[in-house]
C-alpha cells in the first residue's frame, strides 16, 4: 500500500481540524521580561527573510519559535504549517518555546505528523561521568598525548583535566590568568599547546593560549572594531599556526593569523546570526563556519566564502559543536526543536550536503548535547551540558542539576 506523501497528510489535517486555529489561546498569561525579548529577537530575525543565502525554513523556524514566546500564535501557526510541510529536520516539542501552544488542538495536529515521521534514533553509548554538578560544561577537547580530555565549565570558569585512569584534576585554575566562562577549547596538535575561546561579555571576552602544562602564553582582546558585545565561543587551530573564532553576539568570525599579535575581522558574504560551530578540513584547506541559518564554507588559499548548500530533508542550520570527519560533517544541533547529533557527507567541492546520517536524536543522550570532540573515528559528547541552569553569570535551580555524562558513538558515513 503507497504512503499517502506528508504534505498531503497535513493538508488533510488541517481541513479536519477546521476552526481549531481559531480556538488557539496560550497555556498561561505571557511573561513580559520573556517577550521583549522575542520581540527584539524578532525584528533582527525578520531581515533575514530577504537574506538569499540563508536557510530560509531556519529563520522562520526562530521566528515560528519567538512569536510563540511573545504569544502571537496566529503567526507561529503560519509559520509552522510550512516549516512542517518543508520537512527538514525541525521538530516542535511543547517543553520550550512552543509550551504555550500546549493546548492548542490546531498546532497538535501540525506537530504530531511531524514527531511521528522522525523516530528516536540512538547509537551511543555511556563513555565517562564528571560528578561536579555545579560545572556547567562547554568545551571539550582531546589530548593526544596524555591520552586525557579538557573539558571547561561556564560557571566555574577553569578548565579540568579527565585522565584515562579516570582522575579528574584542574588543568587551568579558577579565573586563572583572568578567564571567564570557558566555551571552545582546540589543542595545537604539533606542540600540545591549549587554545580557549572565554567569555560570555565585551569586558571579559579574550582568547587564551597555554602552553601544555597551563601556563599563560599570551592572550588576544577583541579588536577595537565598536561592537558594543562579544561573546568568544568556539575555534579552530590550522596546522600552520592560525586561528579562527566565532563571536556569537557581535556576530563575527575572526582570525588570529600565525605570529600576529592582534584579531582580525573576516568579511562574510551574508550577515551572520549567532555564528557557533566551527570546523576545520582534514586537508587543513577549508573551514566550516556554523550560524543559526546555515554554514559557510571559507577557501584559505583563495579567502573566498560560499555557503553549503543543505539540499532536500537536510538542514545545516543551528550547529553548536561541529567538527570535520573523512569527507563529512560530524556535530550536535540543539537549536532546530529536539537535539540530534548527526554525520553530513558533503560533495567534492565541499558546498553542498548530499547525505545525512542521524546518529542520536530525541534519547536520554540527547537531552541537552553542545559540543564534543573526535577521537580516531568516534565521536564523544557532552550529553546533558545544563546550559539551561546557567542565565546572566548564575545557576538557577542548582537543586536540579545532575552529573555530567559523556557519551561516545562510532561514526558512520552517511549515505
Amino acid at each position: 500500500m503507497s504512503k499517502i506523501p506528508f504534505s498531503e497528510t497535513l493538508l488533510l489535517l488541517l481541513v479536519v481540524c477546521g476552526s481549531a486555529f481559531a480556538e488557539c489561546v496560550p497555556t498561561a498569561t505571557p511573561d513580559p521580561v520573556a517577550v521583549k525579548a522575542a520581540q527584539a529577537e524578532i525584528a533582527a530575525i525578520q531581515p533575514f527573510l530577504t537574506e538569499p543565502l540563508c536557510e530560509q525554513i531556519a529563520v522562520k523556524y526562530d521566528l515560528a519559535s519567538d512569536y510563540a514566546v511573545a504569544g502571537d500564535l496566529t503567526k507561529t501557526l503560519s509559520l509552522a504549517k510550512e516549516i512542517a510541510e518543508a520537512d527538514v529536520g525541525f521538530d516542535f516539542p511543547l517543553d520550550g518555546a512552543f509550551k504555550p501552544l500546549a493546548d492548542c488542538k490546531g498546532f497538535k495536529l501540525i506537530a504530531k505528523p511531524v514527531h511521528a515521521r522522525h523516530p528516536p534514533v540512538h547509537h551511543s553509548i555511556f563513555a565517562f561521568r564528571i560528578d561536579d554538578r555545579m560545572l556547567i560544561p562547554e568545551g571539550l577537547a582531546y589530548d593526544e598525548r596524555s591520552g586525557s580530555f579538557l573539558m571547561g565549565s561556564l560557571n566555574k570558569k577553569k578548565i579540568i583535566r579527565f585522565s584515562k585512569a579516570g582522575n579528574v584534576s584542574d588543568f587551568i585554575q579558577p579565573q586563572q590568568d583572568g578567564i571567564s566562562e570557558v566555551l571552545g577549547i582546540r589543542m595545537e596538535l604539533r606542540d600540545g599547546t591549549v587554545w580557549v575561546a572565554s567569555g560570555e561579555d565585551s569586558e571579559q571576552a579574550a582568547l587564551f593560549h597555554f602552553s601544555a602544562e597551563g601556563q599563560l602564553i599570551k592572550k588576544y582582546p577583541p579588536p577595537a572594531d565598536g561592537k558594543p558585545d562579544h561573546l568568544f565561543n568556539d575555534l579552530v587551530v590550522c596546522r600552520d599556526g592560525d586561528v579562527f573564532l566565532t563571536d556569537s553576539t557581535a556576530r563575527q568570525v575572526y582570525t588570529l593569523p600565525h605570529g600576529q599579535a592582534a584579531l582580525v575581522a573576516v568579511q562574510t558574504p551574508r550577515p551572520l546570526f549567532y555564528p557557533n560551530g566551527i570546523a576545520l578540513s582534514a586537508d587543513d584547506k577549508h573551514v566550516f563556519i556554523a550560524d543559526a541559518f546555515g554554514v559557510l564554507v571559507l577557501e584559505r588559499t583563495t579567502q573566498t566564502i560560499r555557503p553549503v548548500e543543505g539540499g532536500p530533508h537536510v538542514t545545516l542550520s543551528g550547529f553548536d559543536g561541529m567538527y570535520t570527519w573523512r569527507d563529512c560533517l560530524v556535530g550536535i544541533q540543539n537549536s532546530m526543536g529536539s537535539p540530534r547529533v548527526v554525520v553530513i557527507r558533503l560533495d567534492p567541492t565541499r558546498t553542498r550536503a548530499i547525505g545525512l546520517k542521524v546518529l542520536e536524536y530525541r534519547s536520554r543522550f540527547a537531552k541537552l548535547p553542545t559540543t564534543g570532540t573526535i577521537v580516531g573515528d568516534t565521536l564523544y559528547y557532552m550529553t546533558n551540558s545544563q546550559v539551561d541552569h546557567y542565565r546572566d553569570g548564575k545557576i538557577v535551580n542548582p537543586d536540579k542539576l545532575v552529573p555530567i555524562d559523556v557519551a561516545r558513538v562510532d561514526l558512520v558515513e552517511a549515505p
